[in-house]
Order: C-alpha cells, then structure tokens, then sequence
C-alpha cells in the first residue's frame, strides 16, 4: 500500500474529516504509547550532540500540542519545565534503547506499524471510515482519506500542525511497539526456579528469638581523630562520594521588606484627608477651590471609583457581614454617617460611609443556566463562542423555559457552563452577600417566579427565583475608601541598603558577622542539583538555581536578589563540578565516620576480652551493659528503639541456638547476640504462590533498566546553562 511507504512522514492517520478531528482522534488513540522523542545543544547523548535550538523547537511544539490536546492554555496542570524535563528524558531514551534496539535486532516494520494504527478503538469505529456497503471498518478507504490529508500542501497553520503532530505521534507509536518488545525479552530473561522460590519460602516464615546488648557510639572526642585517619578513610571510600552530576550548596539570608509604622501613618493621613472638604489653591485660575470629602459627597460612587484602591460595591450587606468597628457603629446610624480611618482587612485601611438601609429577604433560592463566553471570568477554556454570541444563546434559551419551565432543569444540565448545571442549575438557598452584585440585586429585589437574563462578570445568567424566605433581616449599603498598605520608598531603600551590606561581604566570616549584628538567620541549602526548582523556605526560585550554576560563578562569591518584598543575600559555599567531591566538602562526615570506626575497634576488644565471662548474661554484668531481648523475621533488620541494624539480624539467622556471637560492628553501636530460640516454617508441597511473588519482583527490575543504560553511555546535560 502507498501509505506504508509515507508512516515516516507526516500526519497519515484521517482525511475527509477534516484536521481537526484528525488531532482530536490521534492524540486520544497516541496518549498511552511510546515516548515522543526529538533532539537539542542542551546536551550530548552517547555522542550525539543536541543543540538548544533543536531542543526549543521541539519544546515548542510539545508545549503547543499539550495546549491544544488538553485545552489548558495556561499550563495550570503542568509547566514548561516539566515538559522540558519529560522530552529530554524521551530523547535520552531514544537514543539509548535504540542503540540496544539495533544490537538485538528489534524493529517495526511499516506493515506491522500500519496493523496497530488501525486497531486503535477511534479510528476502527469512526464511521468516516466505515464502508457503507459492508458495515464494517475499511482500511482502504481509512488508506485513502490519509492520502488526501498528506497531499494537503497548504501553508495554513493548522494544516502544518497537524501534520507535524502526526508525525510525533507516528514516530511514537512506533518507538512503544519497539519498546514493548525489548522489555518482553529482559521480563523474559527473569526467571525464578523452583528453588529459589523454595528457600524464600522458608526464609520468610522463619522466626528466631534472642538476646542481645549493645554498646552505643558515641559523638564525643575521646577518641582522636588524625588527619591522616580522614585522608585513609576518604580514599578508600572514595566511592560513596561520586557526583552523578553537577551540585552546588549555598548559604542565605532572607531580608522581609514590610511596611513601616512610617508607611502605615502615611495611608492614615491620606485617608483623613479624604474624609472632609479640603480647600485647595488653584494655579490656573489663582482661585481657591474646595474638593468635597467623603461626608459630603454626593457622588458616592465616582468618589470611591476616584479614591479607593478598590471598586465600588453597590451591594446591601448583613451586619454580620460588615467589618469591624462600623459593624455595631451603622447599626443604629443615620444615613450619610462616615467613621475612619480603621483597619479593614489583612495591610488595609478605611474609611466608610453609610449610604443606605433596607428589610431584605434573609435568603433566597434559585437556579439559572450560566452561558459563557471567551473573556468571562473562570471561563473554560473549551468556549469557544464571544459575548454576542453567548448573548443570542441565552435569549433564546429565555425564550424556551418561558415558554415551558419544565425544560429547565435538562437544559441546564445539558447546556449550563456553571458547576451547578449538574444539578439542573439549582444553587440551594444563599444569602445576598454570596452572590456577585448584579444576581444578587436581581433575586432579592424580585418575586418569587421572576425570570429573565442577567449578565455578570461570568457569562450570561437564565435565572429563575424559585423560592424566598419569609425571615427578614436588615441590609447595609455602604461606599468604603480603602487603601493598601504598600511598602514607602524609603523604607524599601533602607531595607535595601541593608542587604547590599550584607552582599557586599569579604568573606563568609564577614558575612556572618553582618548577619548576626541585624538578627537575622543564615540558612543552608544542601547539594542542589541543575534542575531543581524548589528551594527550602523559598519555594520556587529557578533563578537562584541558574545563578549557582552559571560558569562565571564561584565559590565564595555573593549574590543580591530582589524579590518580592524579599531581599535575599546568597553566599555559594560549594561547587562541585567533578567526579567526586572533595575531601574538604565532605571532611564533617569522613571524620564523624573515622571516630565511630575508631570507637568500635575500642568497643570490639572490650567485646573480646569480656567474652571468657561465660553467657551473655554474664559478659553484660562484667560490663555493666544491660541484656535486652526481641523476635526477628528474615525480612526485617530492625532493632527495636534503635534502627535498622542489617549485621546483627544476618548474624541471628546464621547463629545456633546457646551461642554467643562474635562482636559484631554495627551502625548504631558494637553487639553481642545470642539465640534463645528458632521457629522454622513448616514446609509444603506446592511454592507456585511464592514463584509467582518473587517472578511479580524481578519484574519491577525492569524499571531501572533505563537508568543502568543511563550509567552505561555517557548523558551529558547542559540544558540548565539555558532554561
């Protein structure tokens, strides 16, 4: 067929549906198989270069295909650096399982890949595809109408997408079927013998219960530690400090820039300024003018729209419902009573004035169809249609449930974009405060039964009143001039100033002195590796990150950021480009390791002299340690009120019954141990149970195969220089 000889090329998978559709079937049918792969200098991979270029385009495009497929314009379910991490992690496992592809000889061929395309469930039971004679799916025609999308060579945006897209997608399904069949030999190279299941078996029921006692390391300097002990230990253990990558540790200290008692008194004044005319010399007449205040103001609403860093609310509000003080103060008021400035909310201040009460209704009920459209506020991003366009829908649909109310309740669960069309539209019983301003007013200022269209800040409204409570309560309606409480320039210099002392340093004993003299904290950030976003007690902070890893940065050296209300002073402490760090970045541990090794060889010939003693009980009197006992299983290596201790439960399972062990060095202290008594499992005739286990745990193997390939070839990463 000619398509098998075009599934290298672009988007081969629909046709006289149209593209769109194409892109909606494929990327449902391509969601669960293979890894996309693609390039990018970001790196090196098993000496392939990948260029950054190369790199962001196909990010690009993986950032444009996850927008359209999902509809989250905004990537609020993932991030741009997610998905950069996802296709460097497929083009690494392109490139190197397709190196172990080629040496066992694993392929796909077109005509087997062509056989998967046309199994998937969205394209075998689309009825573009359908022959109408036979009734059943024709691969022919499905061959046919891919051939039209292929020869489509317009240069229309979508019509490239689409096929580039299928491109991927073609490329992916491949590369799954490819990958299915190099893991189906190694799960089948896993297998677990009779035997072996056999001594798992008995190995897992056996039980053993004994005495011990331990003599605990200790963290004091009784024992010296010589330079040459750390350099002995560090070489021979130089292997527990190999960098897989690049890391970097840093110190830093955190400035919070808050307002002052200055800036606060600043916001008071402004705000009584407000509160009462004012007169004030005008230059272009050399007349006095007087500006109204808040108290008499006649234009409420324009003098909050003018003055308040907030709108003007139109809504009648519950005393409940009102900030304190002015909550008890208008309760009693007479209309066009002001009182301020007070604290209204979280770094805000008011001033208020009592515009007007009513008797309201306590509550109300109803329900509505909510019609959105592009531009309202929390609209999903699947609408489509633009505010005249939602304006007709909700006429006519006013015109339907007029007509027949009964309609209501399967339009909206049918047609509502609101949450509660799930429920035929019914919003339960709320008060006029719940609602925004303009369904509010229109609930509460009808009848039971009214119905029209209200438009709000979330699309248009079918609402219906469907009942109202016969509780009344009164209702406030009142014009607040509210300021935010910013930080003053020149508290922000202060604060500013008082950073770039600090970052202006001469070394980390400078900046420590600074720091303690301000009373502020210096904290650590440990091993940080090229990628990480999130810094402790910063959140995330990638640029912190890009700036310990860039080239020109160095140990020692300081760095002032500006944040948000947050100036931060950071000191990078270590940077650890090689294969192994260094002696001197990890001498804390080495040497609290030579001191606990130097205690156990103390603790091993106290053990050994002791041991003439005769049992256990004995050599712990002789000693002045005390005998403690427990029960072990073969898979748990815990000792109780002290910790995994893998030695010394090995030991017991090797140990007869009466005898004292050999001291035994472990990681919490030196031990002596001895058998009081072993449970062994009773054996059966059948270990299939314990086959099928132990085959279900080998096969979990497979997950790392990725990594040891990763370990075999050289991966060299340098996408952190850029992103």
């Amino acid at each position: 067929m000619a398509i098998l000889n075009r599934l290298r090329s672009p988007w081969i998978m629909f046709g006289a549906i149209g593209l769109a559709m194409v892109a909606f079937i494929l990327t449902d049918q391509f969601s669960n198989i293979g890894n996309p792969q693609q390039a990018s200098n970001a790196g090196v991979i098993d000496g392939d270069v990948v260029t950054t270029q190369e790199f962001q385009n196909a990010l690009t495009f993986k950032e444009e295909s996850y927008r359209r497929t999902t509809g989250d314009n905004e990537m609020q379910r993932t991030s741009s650096h997610q998905l950069n991490q996802q296709l460097w992690d497929e083009m690494v496992r392109e490139k190197l399982q397709g190196n172990e592809y080629d040496k066992l000889g694993i392929a796909v061929t077109n005509k087997e890949l062509f056989n998967i395309i046309i199994n998937f469930d969205g394209i075998k039971n689309d009825s573009s595809f359908i022959n109408p004679n036979t009734g059943q799916f024709d691969p022919l025609l499905f061959e046919r109408q891919l051939e039209e999308v292929l020869s489509n060579d317009s240069e229309d945006e979508q019509v490239r997408f689409v096929k580039r897209k299928w491109k991927q997608d073609e490329e992916d399904t491949r590369d799954g079927r490819l990958n299915e069949k190099y893991f189906a030999l190694i799960q089948k190279g896993l297998y677990v013998t009779n035997a072996e299941a056999k001594k798992a078996y008995f190995e897992s029921g056996q039980t053993v219960s004994f005495n011990y006692i331990q003599k605990p390391y200790t963290t004091d300097e009784s024992v010296e530690v010589s330079e040459s002990d750390i350099k002995k230990y560090y070489n021979a253990h130089k292997n527990e400090y190999k960098v897989t990558e690049p890391t970097r540790s840093f110190e830093y200290v955190l400035i919070q820039v808050e307002p002052s008692e200055e800036d606060k008194q600043v916001i008071l004044d402004e705000l009584t300024g407000l509160m009462n005319d004012r007169v004030v010399f005008n230059k272009t007449n050399e007349l006095a003018d007087t500006i109204v205040g808040l108290k008499n103001t006649t234009e409420d609403s324009l003098f909050v729209e003018d003055n308040s860093d907030f709108g003007f609310d139109p809504t009648y509000y519950p005393k409940d419902r009102m900030p304190s003080p002015i909550d008890s103060i208008f309760e009693t008021a007479a209309i066009g009573t002001t009182y301020g400035p007070y604290e209204f909310g979280n770094r805000t201040y008011a001033i208020s004035k009592l515009l007007d009460t009513k008797t309201t209704a306590d509550s109300a009920r109803a329900r509505h169809i909510l019609i959105a459209y592009q531009g309202a506020e929390r609209v999903n991003p699947a609408v489509t249609r633009n505010a005249e366009e939602a304006k007709v829908f909700a006429d006519s649909l006013l015109n339907v449930v007029k007509n027949d109310r009964s309609k209501f309740d399967e339009i909206a669960k049918t047609l509502s974009d609101g949450p509660s069309g799930k429920d035929g539209g019914d919003l339960k019983w709320f008060g006029q405060a719940q609602m925004t301003p303009k369904f509010s007013e229109f609930v509460f200022n009808g009848n039971k039964g009214d119905l029209d269209v209200v438009e709000t800040e979330f699309g248009f409204h079918i609402i219906e009143v469907t009942d109202i409570s016969a509780t009344t309560s009164k209702q406030y309606k009142m014009a607040h001039i509210v300021r935010k409480l910013e930080v003053g320039e020149k508290t922000e210099e202060e604060k500013y100033n008082e950073a770039f002392s600090i970052a202006q340093s001469e070394s980390f004993e400078d900046f420590q002195t600074k720091v303690q003299e301000q009373g502020l904290q210096i904290r650590p950030v440990q091993d940080l590796k090229p990628f990480d976003q999130l810094i402790r007690g910063l959140g995330n902070n990638r640029d912190m990150v890009r700036w310990a890893f860039n080239a020109d940065v160095n140990e020692g050296d300081f760095k002032l950021f500006d944040l948000d209300e947050q100036f931060i002073v950071a000191h990078l402490s270590a940077k650890i480009e090689g294969e192994y760090k260094t002696l001197d970045q990890v001498r804390g541990e080495v040497e609290r390791k030579v001191r606990k090794e130097k205690q156990a060889d103390v603790f091993i010939k106290e053990f050994a002299d002791a041991s003439g003693a005769g049992n256990l009980e004995q050599i712990a009197t002789s000693i002045g340690l005390t005998v403690k006992s427990q029960g072990a299983t073969f898979g748990n290596s815990t000792l109780e009120s002290i910790g995994a201790e893998p030695k010394v439960i090995g030991t017991v399972f090797g140990l007869a019954p009466g005898v004292v062990s050999e001291p035994i060095e472990g990681e919490f202290g030196v031990y002596l141990v001895s058998v009081t008594a072993s449970t062994p499992q009773a054996a059966k005739e059948d270990y299939s149970a314990e086959k099928t286990s132990l085959t279900g745990r080998n096969s979990t193997l497979v997950n790392g195969v990725f990594q040891m390939l990763k370990d075999e070839y050289q991966v060299e990463d340098n996408r952190y220089q850029f992103y």
